[in-house]
Formats: structure tokens, C-alpha cells, sequence
């Protein structure tokens, strides 16, 4: 292990990079797992939404090869 501070990724906010800088190492250590925790449900919940949106295409479709004028109830937005 270097004697180096790490660096810190360019993309990460002062305030956030500050705040982990003053964090002692068992906090730090809680920080990552959350992060990731964090990302894994945000990623779940953008392939859920992704998901949903070809479902309700998927929908729209099946309406259209039905009624070829499509179901104005199900296509007001």
C-alpha cells in the first residue's frame, strides 16, 4: 500500500471529497457499502422503469393491430 493520498476521481463533488477526507476509516468503510447498495437499487430501478416503458409500448401495439384508428381512452397523455 502507498504512503500517497489517493486521488480523488475528478467527477466526485469538493463537498463529498471533504466530507470522506474527515470520515475515520470504519465510516469510510460504511460509506462503501451503502454506495453500492445504492447503485445496484438505483441501476434495478432503471431497468425496472426501461421495463415498464416497452411494456406500455409493447401495449400501445397490440391496441393499434386490434383497432387500427387506436383506443383514444388508452392513448390520452
Amino acid at each position: 500500500m502507498s504512503y500517497e493520498p489517493p486521488t480523488q476521481p475528478a467527477n466526485l463533488p469538493t463537498k463529498i471529497v471533504n466530507a470522506l477526507n474527515e470520515s475515520p476509516p470504519e465510516q469510510l468503510r460504511d460509506v462503501v457499502k451503502y454506495a453500492e447498495v445504492l447503485a445496484e437499487h438505483k441501476e434495478r430501478e432503471a431497468r425496472l422503469g426501461e421495463e415498464a416503458d416497452q411494456d406500455d409500448c409493447d401495449i400501445e401495439h397490440h391496441l393499434d393491430s386490434i383497432h387500427p384508428r387506436g383506443c383514444p381512452q388508452f392513448h390520452e397523455r
